[in-house]
């Protein structure tokens, strides 16, 4: 199931970051998203019941989140064996992804982009030239051991 927010709004809360947001699963809307940033889970109002009951089977199947503990040593601490994944965390992702994801989409455009082994994920370089055929053959040469993520699907 590919989840995504579609039309996100983020605003300042009084605890954190809020948003607004449509949920869509599979490119089907399934309901609208409010997160007022006071703290608490965010709403989720469904289009229909069968659709919360479909997302959160999903979600039950998706992997622990493992800390790193030199990134995250607190979530290390907190989770040791990981932490089961759930609708506040998987939408706290597609939160701060939707943004980033916007920013690459239009740097794979213009830019040869890349990521290097050491480099850490979501970060990746770009040099500043149209991502054609040589440039990218270029960039692959100075760097054989790059990801092109022009190339990725």
């Amino acid at each position: 199931m590919n989840l995504e927010l579609k039309k996100l709004v983020t605003h300042r809360g009084m605890e954190g970051q809020g948003y607004n947001a449509e949920l869509y699963a599979d490119g089907r809307h399934m309901g609208h998203v409010l997160d007022e940033g006071c703290g608490g889970s965010p709403f989720v109002y469904w289009k229909n019941p069968a659709d919360r009951t479909a997302v959160e089977a999903y979600i039950g199947t998706l992997p622990v989140e493992v800390f790193d503990p030199k990134a995250d040593p607190t979530g290390a601490e907190l989770w040791p064996d990981g932490m089961k994944q759930n609708l506040e965390t998987v939408l706290g992702k597609l939160v701060d992804r939707t943004p980033f994801q916007k920013r690459i989409n239009r740097d794979l455009k213009k830019y040869v982009c890349f990521r290097l082994p050491k480099d850490v994920e979501p970060d990746y370089r770009m040099i500043r030239i149209a991502p054609t055929p040589e440039a990218i053959a270029r960039v692959r040469a100075k760097y054989p051991q790059a990801a092109i993520l022009n190339e990725v699907k």
